[in-house]
This record gives structure tokens, sequence and C-alpha cells, in this order.
């Protein structure tokens, strides 16, 4: 049966970022959280319990093709294809109401699963069911229309859950030891004198510094045979399923490449953590050059099946398991199962094969900032400087490529290359360096000499408040430099008065204690490390915006909503 569907219902390609709610008692949106709102996310919203609502919508592919799909509609009013992010913290309870939205004639069952964690019975034609779970342990999950696998979800019913845990430097709670030694080792090869391998230059993770990838495929014919008929049998789908177009987060091609949400981007030494999930028909093997990463977790069943010897990702027993590894791998390239999901660290360090100034002879060092800029764009400088090699640092940012080693899922439509499952990275400056805007008459911008501090990450390690005395004991560690001031604030979001200072030693930790009564009733505080007070001369501050076209957001610096442990 086929139907005209409204302009409501037309979800027109690239003209969304990936969207996401922070869902649970939260008190505000915690720390992590608000710098993706900026940046990496089209928004996070803290809310007490998330609304969705499933509907029928046609997708405009990159090549201008329109597609029949399922799409999940977000508080905003907007169709979303991947759904939006779900944010939680580990142990919250999550609140959701989804809605059955599909018109009358429409054939099809449908309902709500997190395989593993949570499933709804089948939700009647425009009804709501309210459901509400513990967050479960800290990872990364698929939530997805379970019915007549794998229709429902392939349609376009499929998100991704983000648990967080309550504490710590890593993106999981009680981390297998070499997990935790790895993050304890990111940055100290510059701000923890004696402490890691000196293997990681620059910063600690930073968790705002996540991004999510979503792969998709559609196939035109069988979406609408779907269309036609929308209990197409789960089978005859499979059968009939050749995928022509792949997605990073609903987009692909130019869109995927140069979304801030699907490009990971960042200065030497800004390590990120890459969450990946499999929600279309094809095995994936994602591969990024320019670095490799650590593969931290995987749901575990690459190659395994279940009881009745039928892979997982054929029969609708989707991989529940998400296990994070103790025995790590270095990669480029890791394959995937529909269904799978992994995380990856990308440790952000400048390639070996960079040329860098600290391996230039004398003649070369000699040359002046301005010199060494105007370098890099003129030949003849080179000539004048009397060496043609080794050659200076490039000029960022630099540019690498991630694709899907399963060869026909970059290209779209049976060849058109590479718009499909493409996208790129940038390393965007060296530890520290910041773009500036000149002030003294072009607006134009400049590249700055390296200033210590300007990416320092707040890390925080202990957050206590005794409710008897209303005393608060705050203790962590700072990238940014010694004898930088911490500025404490009550509440989340610095909207409290401020409670006091903590300096950060030579060690790079710093502590503070003290009576805190206004952090009592949030039982939050926010933390600052302010910018120098006097920028270089001639330099204005560039306010931290998101990455886009050439612009470089202002990492770090702060923690806007730390949750105190009552005690």
């Amino acid at each position: 049966m086929s139907h005209s569907l409204n302009r409501r219902q037309f979800l027109h390609y690239g003209a969304c970022s990936l969207a996401a709610y922070a869902v649970g008692a939260m008190g505000g949106i915690p720390w992590y959280f608000r710098r993706m709102a900026e940046a990496q996310t089209g928004g996070v919203e803290a809310v007490g319990t998330l609304r969705l609502a499933m509907e029928e919508a046609m997708m405009e592919m990159v090549d201008g093709v329109r597609i029949y799909h399922w799409a999940f509609r977000d508080p905003d009013g907007t169709l979303r294809i991947p759904g939006p992010v779900i944010f939680a913290v580990e142990g919250d309870t999550v609140r959701l109401e989804i809605t059955n939205a599909f018109p009358s004639n429409h054939g099809a069952q449908h309902a709500f699963a997190i395989p593993g964690i949570v499933e709804t019975d089948p939700i009647p034609l425009g009804q709501t069911i309210s459901l509400s779970f513990q967050a479960p342990a800290a990872g990364t999950y698929l939530y997805l229309d379970p019915l007549n696998h794998p229709v429902n979800r392939a349609m376009g019913l499929h998100g991704v859950l983000v648990v967080m845990p309550r504490r710590g430097n890593t993106p999981y709670t009680n981390p297998p030891a070499n997990v935790q030694a790895l993050f304890d080792h990111l940055g100290t090869k510059n701000w923890r004198p004696g402490k890691g391998s000196g293997h990681f230059p620059g910063h600690p993770w930073d968790p705002r510094r996540q991004w999510i990838w979503v792969f998709g495929t559609a196939d035109p014919g069988v979406h609408e045979m779907v269309r036609a008929n929308h209990d197409l049998p789960g089978a005859d789908f499979q059968a009939a399923y050749r995928a022509s177009y792949f997605t990073i987060n609903g987009r692909s091609g130019y869109f995927s490449s140069h979304g801030p949400d699907v490009q990971v981007h960042g200065n030497v030494g800004q390590p990120a953590l890459v969450r990946i999930a499999n929600a279309g028909m094809v095995r994936h093997s994602p591969h990024i050059h320019g670095n490799h990463v650590y593969l931290l977790a995987k749901n575990n069943t690459f190659g395994r099946t279940d009881v009745t010897g039928v892979p997982f990702w054929e029969d609708g027993n989707l991989p529940q398991n998400f296990q994070v590894y103790n025995n790590l791998h270095w990669i480029d390239t890791h394959s995937m199962q529909p269904g799978d999901r992994m995380d990856w660290l990308h440790p952000f360090i400048l390639p070996p094969d960079v040329p860098k100034d600290a391996d230039i002879d004398l003649a070369n060092a000699a040359l002046t900032l301005a010199d060494r800029q105007a370098r890099l764009h003129s030949d003849d400088l080179r000539v004048k400087a009397g060496k043609t090699w080794p050659a200076l640092e490039e000029p960022y940012p630099h540019v690498y490529p991630m694709h899907c080693h399963n060869e026909p899922s970059q290209t779209i439509a049976g060849g058109n290359y590479p718009q499909g499952l493409v996208t790129h990275w940038e390393i965007t400056g060296d530890i520290d360096m910041r773009w500036a805007v000149d002030v003294r008459g072009a607006n134009r911008r400049q590249e700055l000499e390296t200033v210590p501090g300007l990416n320092g990450v707040i890390q925080v390690d202990r957050a206590e408040i005794r409710m008897r005395f209303n005393r608060i004991l705050l203790e962590g560690a700072y990238s940014g430099g010694r004898d930088q001031v911490i500025e404490i604030f009550a509440g989340p979001d610095f909207t409290g008065p401020k409670i006091g200072e903590a300096v950060v030693q030579n060690d790079g930790t710093w502590s503070f204690r003290g009576r805190a009564p206004a952090a009592a009733v949030t039982r939050m505080v926010s933390l600052r490390a302010p910018l120098p007070a006097t920028p270089p001369s001639g330099i204005a501050w560039r306010a931290a915006t998101p990455h886009f076209e050439g612009e470089l957001e202002l990492y770090a610096r702060e923690a806007p909503a730390v949750r105190l442990d009552p005690r």
C-alpha cells in the first residue's frame, strides 16, 4: 500500500547534525556533554523523560535521490536517521516515551529495544508507551526497533545509547588494568614528569572529546518494496537487499566528510574517543590513515554464532555483551558485522613521517617565524636558505582520510566515488597552538607560537561532600601547567557563587577543602581554569567556536558540572 508523504515528513539530506539528549536525574548537563552541544553534535539537551515518535520519512541522499525510510522524530520535531544519541550516567534511571505515529494504514508492528537491557511489547498504532530502566555499565549500545528483523532497524529505526561512568579518567567504570594504564599515560610526556610512558604528548583525554559514527545502508528498490508492503518478511527483505547507499550518521560523501559531528579533529596531544555502531546491512571495516587507534571495547561477537549455529547478525539475536579489552590492539582497521559496536581511542600523535622543525639543520632553523611561515608557501625561500631537505613542518591542518575497506561502500548508486561511507580527520595544530584573530586591521588568521596550557584538561579524581558540615573535598590534576589557578563554583554551569580556588602544584595535581553550603543544594560544583588575562601583543583571544572551515574550538579548561558524592 502506497500513499503520499507531506513536506513535514521529508528529511533533507545533510540538513541536520547528529542530535543528542542527556537523560536521567542529572540536575544539569554533565560537563563532558557541554562542548558536544557546541561542536560535535547539533545539541545536547538535558531532559527528565525523552519522547520519541516513529514515523515515515523520505530521505534525500547525496545525489538527490529520495528514498522511503522510517525515522525517529525527536522532541524538537526533527526527523532523524539515525535517532538522537541518548546519553546517560551509569546507574541513573532513564525514562523514555515512544509513540507509534505511523499512519492508520500502516501494516507493520513496531517496538523499542536496547538488546540485553530493555525491550517493549509491540506499540499499537497511535499509542505511546512509557518505559524506564537503569543505565547499564558504561559503554556504547544500539537502540532499535527489534521486530521483523532486520527490516525495522534497517529502514531507519535505530540510534545509539552512550553510558558514561560516574567518575574516573576513562570511558568505563573499573576498566581493565591495561585500559587504565593507557589513559593514565595520555599526555604524561609533557605535563606529569616521571609519570607514564612518555609516548603520548599533550594532554589526557577530555571526556567531551568523543565522536559517534553510526553506519547505515539503503537499497532504494527494497525500500520501495517495504513501502508497498509494510510487513514484508525479514527473510524476503534480506534475500532481495543489495545496498547501494552507505552512510555515516545518515550522510555520506561531502556531507559526512565535512560534518563536525563526523569529522574527528583536534591538536596534537588531544586524544579522542570514537564510538562506532553498525546499524546497516553489510559488514564494514573502517580504516583510518595517519594514526593507529586503540581498540578499547567491542561487543565480542566477531565470528561467533548462537546456540542454533546461525550468526548473530542474521537471526535478529543481536550482540548484547559489551566487552572492554585488557589485551589492547593497536590497529588501523577492524571488521564489524551488522549490529556490532566498538570504541576506538584516537591518540592524536603526529605521524612519524611528518617533518618537524626539531629535525631541521641550523641553516633552516635559523629562519624567523615569519620566514618559516612564508617558506611554507615559497620555493624561493627554500633555495635562499641553502637547503631543500629536510623539509619544514607541514602547515596545519593535516588531513587524513577514513574509509571502509569494504570497497563498494566508498561509493553510492553503483559507482559514484567517493560519495559513500567516507570522511576525514584533521590535526588542526601543534600542542596548544591556537589560531587567533589579528586585531591590527586585516582580520586575518595568524598562527601563534606554542602557548602552554591553552588546552589544559581538568581531571577530577575525588569529589565528596560531607552533608552534616557542608564541607567539600576535591582532588584532581590539570595538564595546563603548574601555578594555574582553578576556580570553583557551586552548582552546574558556573551559575552559583564562587566557593574558592585551588592552585596546580609542580606535579600537576590540585586539591581543595572547605565549607560550601551553596553546593549542598545541587550537590554539584563547576571548575574552570581562566585564560591568561593578557594575550600575546597584538592578538585577541578567539572565542570558543565549533571547528568548521578551519576554526578551532578552545577545549577543556573547565568542568561545568561535577557531581559530589555524599559522605
